[in-house]
């Protein structure tokens, strides 16, 4: 027969065209097919009874045969209990319970039922449980050491069960597919793996995001496992590159932010900025510091270097005007091995006086481009002595690259404790 009906031709439907019509309210795995499994309701679940007895618990199952053969809708209304056969004298053994299909039509088991059985694994050094057989759906794995019995105590049943139920659902629900994933036909199916909600695409899971329970942005990830159907204004934190990135509808833009904070709790000669991630555009340094030098003016000088580099191709310029002052100061070099880039408030007047300072490095990442800077700053006791400074410079080089460390240090001395260090990524 080609065209198979249910409730329709007034004689002569037969089980088959009743399966094969009524399957088509469950979730598909093919063209003529379902996926077999418990209706998640926690049916078919397991109960110790004795020391070498089970049962299984009432349920209701979808049970897929082959193509031909279509599904069975099972519903259990009472426990079945089951014996599980004594340990073998010598080796473990592993045993599964299974929900099975006997239909005569289709097997060589001369019934027409459906049952709950166990089926008794090899005793072996190694052993390995039995295939769930066609037209079946398993229910239980019991491992059986060697020499079980009710003598020796029986299956330690709370270590010895593992669960093989895997659920199904009607067509277009979501399928509770616990840790084991599985291949619909069709784009659109959604599925519950690992207690996560993910639809298929046709070609793989991917994660379907509940604002409601991730405060509206995406779980981590790495940059290179973004998601894909992210709805534009998605914010995803990759654990990778320490970024956030938005989804702007068409790309992934990373958003500004602290890349890295470093606070000195002792003395400390250097700071030195590592591994700075690649994926922003510029950079920006605030320095909040003060060092041990004794200057009489009240303030010294901290140099940056990038990349550890130290080979004489900085320059640097800078004007300053000190408090109280009317003259702007100017100074300048270059062909030098690092680059002036902050006013530090030093020790010589006993305050707790700061260097404040803020350095922009554009196009840090870019490997084809010079690297230049700029910055302001000021240093000052809060009373009649400070300084405000401008500079500007860079590192010139007939072969730029990308910036992946920053070193600052003092001229004099070195930095005091609780000087404050932060890079931002910008762009």
């Amino acid at each position: 027969m080609v065209i198979h009906s249910a409730w329709l031709a007034s004689t002569g439907q037969s089980r088959v065209d009743t399966r094969l019509a009524t399957s088509v309210g469950m979730v598909p795995t093919g063209a003529l097919v379902s996926r077999s499994g418990v209706v998640p309701d926690g049916g078919f679940g397991w109960q110790s009874v004795a020391a070498m007895q089970c049962q299984i618990m009432p349920g209701r199952a979808f049970v897929q045969g082959v193509t031909a053969q279509g599904g069975y809708q099972v519903a259990s209304d009472a426990p079945v209990v089951l014996t599980v056969p004594d340990g073998d004298p010598q080796y473990n053994r592993i045993d599964i319970i299974v929900l099975q299909i006997q239909d005569q039509q289709f097997d060589s088991s001369g019934q027409t039922q459906a049952v709950v059985t166990l089926i008794k694994g090899t005793a072996a050094a190694t052993p390995v449980a039995p295939v769930v057989p066609p037209a079946a759906i398993g229910l239980v794995q019991i491992s059986v050491p060697a020499k079980t019995s009710a003598g020796t105590g029986g299956v330690a049943w709370p270590t010895a069960v593992t669960d093989l139920r895997v659920y199904t659902s009607g067509l277009g629900g979501i399928v509770p597919a616990g840790t084991t994933p599985w291949t619909p036909p069709m784009a659109g199916q959604y599925s519950d793996l690992n207690g996560e909600l993910q639809r298929w695409s046709g070609a793989a899971w991917t994660p379907v995001y509940d604002p409601m329970t991730t405060g509206g942005n995406l779980p981590p990830v790495t940059s290179t496992t973004r998601p894909s159907n992210a709805p534009a204004g998605k914010l995803v934190y990759e654990t990778d590159s320490g970024a956030v990135a938005l989804w702007n509808g068409t790309n992934w833009r990373h958003q500004p932010g602290l890349i890295a904070v470093q606070t000195t709790t002792a003395t400390t000669a250097s700071i030195t900025f590592s591994a700075i991630p690649q994926v922003y555009r510029d950079l920006r340094l605030v320095i909040s510091a003060k060092s041990d030098g004794t200057t009489a003016v009240g303030w010294d000088s901290a140099y940056m270097r990038w990349n550890g580099a130290a080979d004489n191709m900085y320059l640097w310029n800078t004007y300053y005007l000190p408090q109280g002052g009317t003259a702007v100061g100017v100074a300048n070099t270059n062909q030098v091995s690092s680059a002036q880039c902050a006013a530090v408030w030093n020790s010589h007047w006993p305050t707790q006086g700061r260097g404040i300072s803020t350095i922009d490095i554009p196009e840090y990442a870019d490997p084809t481009t010079l690297k230049v800077y700029t910055g302001t700053s000021m240093a000052t006791d809060g009373g009649t002595a400070g300084v405000l400074q401008t500079y500007g410079g860079g590192y010139m080089t007939t072969t730029p690259a990308a910036i992946s460390s920053i070193t600052i240090y003092m001229n004099v001395g070195n930095f005091l404790p609780d000087s404050t260090f932060k890079l931002y990524g910008l762009g």
